[in-house]
């Protein structure tokens, strides 16, 4: 059995795809988030609450550069450390960060292999390091700002999407059933700038709910999603109920521009010749 289980993960790391690094980072989120987040969003909020309203923000900076020095001290050098913090945007670089844990399974483990990973303490250092800086930046961020900013977050944008094509996952056929899931996250990091940002004319404002749908509707008709399904069964699933939305299901990418239209054709032809 051992033999079995070191010869998988050896497949496994020596056959690297973009799915499944995708599919690696979203198993260890997933499972930091059912495990830890909440331990260590209570940490901040018991360490913050001894602050006044006046007074909490230079000692949010103060802190900021404390754990960004702390977190650098969980990489052999700077070449590394840049790799996962874009210092120039002062921000985590959440493609780099999935593809390090891949390609360092010495150090942070497989959780592609496991059903539920288990974090050493190096990796749960900086997972906690991502949730506090999530917390951090939005109490760097004044009252009036944070009253303007959309109440869907750039992280959050993600979840809502993939949350959004789960209501179709059902229909995916058999031979895209392993890979369905990864590739509705690599597209969605390949297209963050289109997808997580709705245009002028769409009403729903979260993301752009024309582009995701459009997406669908070119996947449906190139035989991802069962094609026996009508469209109007598609639209059900997705709006709860047969409206306009379902031209997007009907025209596939030909609702979007033809820069976007071929960018993402040439985007599926890839990940579909390497599936086939």
């Amino acid at each position: 059995m051992m033999a079995e289980v070191l010869m998988e993960i050896s497949e496994f790391l020596n056959s690297p795809t973009e799915e499944q690094i995708a599919v690696s980072f979203q198993k260890w989120s997933e499972n930091y988030k059912k495990h830890y987040q909440r331990s260590c969003a209570n940490r901040y909020k018991r360490w913050k609450i001894q602050y006044s309203t006046r007074t909490l923000k230079k000692h949010v900076q103060e802190r900021i550069a404390k754990e960004t020095e702390e977190f650098k001290t969980l990489f052999v050098n700077d070449d590394e450390f840049e790799q996962v913090f874009d210092l120039e945007q002062r921000t985590v670089d959440f493609d780099g960060l999935s593809r390090f844990l891949f390609t360092h399974a010495e150090r942070f483990g497989v959780s592609f292999i496991d059903d539920r990973p288990m974090f050493s303490t190096e990796l749960l250092q900086l997972f906690n390091f991502i949730e506090l800086w999530k917390l951090m930046q939005a109490d760097m961020q004044s009252p009036k700002k944070r009253s303007e900013q959309p109440a869907v977050t750039k992280d959050e944008i993600e979840e809502k999407v993939m949350e959004a094509v789960k209501k179709v996952e059902h229909l995916v056929v058999q031979k895209w059933s392993k890979h369905a899931n990864g590739l509705w996250k690599k597209t969605y990091r390949t297209f963050k700038a289109e997808i997580s940002k709705a245009g002028p004319h769409e009403k729903f404002k979260e993301y752009s709910k024309k582009t995701v749908y459009c997406i669908i509707g070119y996947l449906k008709s190139n035989g991802v999603y069962d094609n026996s399904k009508t469209n109007v069964e598609v639209t059900k699933l997705l709006e709860g109920c047969n409206n306009g939305m379902r031209k997007y299901i009907n025209n596939g990418l030909g609702e979007l521009d033809l820069a976007l239209q071929k960018r993402l054709k040439d985007f599926f032809s890839e990940e579909m010749k390497q599936i086939a």
